[in-house]
C-alpha cells in the first residue's frame, strides 16, 4: 500500500507537500506524525493543508515521543523513563532533538485508525512517560532526523538504539465530544459554518467533487446533520457557474459521512 507523509522545511511554511514514505530518508525539516493513504494525500494537496481536519484515516508504524528536559529534575525523570523502556525489553531509539528534549522512536506494527492519536496518547500515559501530549493529533508535525535546530544550530542526532521486541497495544476509541451547555446544547460554530460556505461559494474550484467532498467532511466534523449538509452542498453547487450533477453532490455527502463517522 502506498502511504504518504506531509513534510516541510519550517513549521510556519507548511504547504501540504506530501511525499511517499520511501522518500523520507532524503528529507530534512519536519514530517507529519501520521501517514495518509493516497486518496487522503490528494485531498490534503487540494485543500493546501492538513490543519483543522480530524477525519483522515491515519496510519502509523512508530510511536513518537517528545520529552522536554528544561531542568535537571526533568532530565533525571527522562533517563528513568528510558531505562524503564529498556528494562521492559521494548525496541526503541533515543534521539537528541537538537534542543532541550529527547525524542523517542518506538516502532510498532503498521496500524490504521482515526483513533491513532488518542491511542498513542493512552499508550504513553500507561507507560508512565512524562512527555508532550500535544503531538498526538492528526495534523501534528515532528522534527526529522539530522535536521538542524533553528535556535541552537544543533542537529537532531541518534543517541542510542535499543534492540528488543515490538511494542503491542490495541486501538483505544477516542471519547465522544459532549456539549458544553448541557442536554440539547450545540457546539456548532455558526459563524465558522457561514464563512466556510461563503468562501466555497465565492471561489469556484477546478475539481467540483473534491471540493464538495472536503466541505462534506468538514461540516460533518463540525457536527451538522446529514440533511443539513446535503442542503448546504446543493446550495453551494447551485451557486457555482459550472455546477455539477446532483448525484455528485449526494456522493460527496455520503462520502463525507462515511469518512467522518468511520462507517
Amino acid at each position: 500500500m502506498e502511504l504518504f507523509v506531509e513534510v516541510c522545511t519550517f513549521v510556519h511554511l507548511r504547504v501540504a507537500n506530501l511525499k511517499p514514505v520511501e522518500e523520507l530518508s532524503n528529507c530534512s525539516g519536519f514530517r507529519s506524525v501520521y501517514m495518509f493513504c493516497k486518496e487522503d494525500a490528494e485531498a490534503i494537496r487540494y485543500n493546501g493543508h492538513s490543519r483543522g481536519f480530524n477525519y483522515y484515516d491515519l496510519y502509523s508504524d512508530c510511536l513518537f515521543v517528545d520529552i522536554d528536559v528544561k531542568t535537571k529534575e526533568e532530565n533525571n525523570r527522562a533517563l528513568q523513563d528510558i531505562k524503564k523502556l529498556k528494562d521492559m525489553g521494548i525496541r526503541f531509539e533515543v534521539w537528541n532533538s537538537g534542543n532541550r528534549s529527547y525524542h523517542l522512536h518506538i516502532p510498532h506494527a503498521l496500524m490504521n485508525s482515526r483513533h491513532l492519536p488518542y491511542t498513542h496518547q493512552c499508550v504513553v500515559e500507561k507507560l508512565g512517560i512524562a512527555c508532550d501530549l500535544s503531538i498526538y493529533r492528526g495534523n501534528s508535525l515532528y522534527r526529522l532526523p539530522r535536521t538542524r535546530h533553528a535556535k541552537t544550530g544543533k542537529y537532531k542526532e541518534l543517541i542510542k538504539s535499543y534492540p528488543g521486541k515490538l511494542i503491542k497495544f490495541p486501538i483505544f476509541q477516542t471519547p465522544e465530544k459532549t456539549s458544553r451547555g448541557g442536554e440539547g446544547a450545540s457546539d456548532i460554530n455558526a459563524e465558522l459554518v457561514f464563512y466556510t460556505l461563503r468562501e466555497a461559494c465565492l471561489e469556484e474550484p477546478d475539481q467540483h467533487y473534491m471540493k464538495l467532498f472536503s466541505l462534506s467532511c468538514l461540516l460533518f466534523d463540525m457536527g451538522l446533520s446529514y440533511e443539513a449538509i446535503s442542503d448546504m452542498l446543493r446550495m453551494v453547487n447551485n451557486f457555482w457557474k459550472d455546477s455539477t450533477q446532483d448525484s455528485e453532490v449526494e456522493r460527496a455527502v455520503e462520502g463525507g459521512y462515511k469518512r467522518v463517522k468511520g462507517v
